[in-house]
């Protein structure tokens, strides 16, 4: 599903659930922590054929994830998974980071068991 989700909403067009999803870090933890992170990346460099999917939306998420990927995928145990580097990483990001302000509401949500 986490390979197959991005594709069918890219061949469908469906442009808004697609955006919804590329920018969720909690759908991409799970992407890097089940090793689905080509096809994902994959469907966010196309995603800006679409329509109401602009460069400028994808491109920090793009360029973030391109940078940091050799980070995220480095750890890989048991007592701490690509998720968790992700969200690390993205909290990290700086202030004005659309990446910080979604960790930031992953956190203040209390959707993190592992601080």
């Amino acid at each position: 599903m986490l390979s197959e989700l991005p594709y069918q909403l890219y061949e469908c067009q469906n442009s808004e659930l697609l955006k919804e999803i590329l920018f969720d870090l909690e759908f991409a933890g799970s992407v890097y922590d089940n090793n689905k992170h080509d096809s994902f990346r994959d469907i966010m460099s196309k995603a800006t054929q679409l329509d109401n999917i602009k460069e400028d939306e994808i491109y920090p998420w793009e360029s973030f994830y391109r940078e940091k990927e050799h980070l995220i995928l480095k750890v890989n145990d048991e007592m701490w998974k690509p998720h968790q580097t992700l969200f690390q990483l993205a909290y990290e990001d700086g202030l004005n980071s659309f990446l910080h302000d979604k960790a930031k509401d992953i956190l203040k949500n209390n959707k993190i068991n592992f601080l």
